[in-house]
C-alpha cells in the first residue's frame, strides 16, 4: 500500500511543470519555522501527496 501511494505521488508530480515546482519550493523556503511545523502537523495522518503553499 505504501508503494502504491509512492507511485501515485510520483505520477502526480510528473504533471507539475518544473517552474511551478521551483516556485512552490521557493515559497516553502520563505515560510517561518512555525508555519513549516504547522504545515507538517496538518499533513500528519493524511495520505501522502505532494503539497506546497502555492500548489494547493
Amino acid at each position: 500500500q505504501e508503494r502504491q501511494k509512492a507511485r501515485d505521488n510520483y505520477l502526480r508530480t510528473l504533471n507539475i511543470s518544473p517552474e511551478k515546482k521551483a516556485e512552490a519550493w521557493q515559497a516553502y523556503q520563505q515560510l517561518s519555522e512555525e508555519d513549516k511545523k504547522k504545515l507538517a502537523e496538518r499533513r500528519q495522518g493524511k495520505p501522502s501527496t505532494v503539497t506546497s503553499p502555492t500548489l494547493k
